[in-house]
């Protein structure tokens, strides 16, 4: 009897097909990364230790924003009073002058 392609089907069709499933499981469970390693727990670290700087530096950035706006803030008054008092000293030199002194 001569075998032919048919014949081989009937025969090794079924072991093939499941031969064809068991390595569709089993391959990519091989190839793929495990998520309990060492690298993952360190990343998982690291992007925590980062977070944390992050969070730390936002905080003192706020703070340094606070400070400046202060300190403007002290400025500008200083500057307003600086300005009010040179006009109460023009003011009083120009009284002056009307009394008949010259201020110095």
């Amino acid at each position: 009897m001569d075998s032919t392609f048919f014949d081989s089907v009937a025969k090794y069709g079924v072991a093939a097909t499941i031969c064809l499933y068991a390595a569709s499981l089993i391959i990519p469970k091989m190839f793929s990364a495990r998520t309990d390693t060492a690298e993952e727990t360190a990343r998982t670290s690291l992007i925590a230790g980062l977070s944390a700087r992050i969070d730390a530096l936002e905080k003192a950035q706020a703070d340094a924003m606070k400070q400046f706006d202060d300190e403007r803030q002290r400025r500008l008054d200083a500057e307003a009073k600086v300005a009010a008092l040179s006009t109460r000293i023009g003011k009083l030199e120009q009284q002056l002058r009307d009394l008949g002194h010259t201020p110095q």
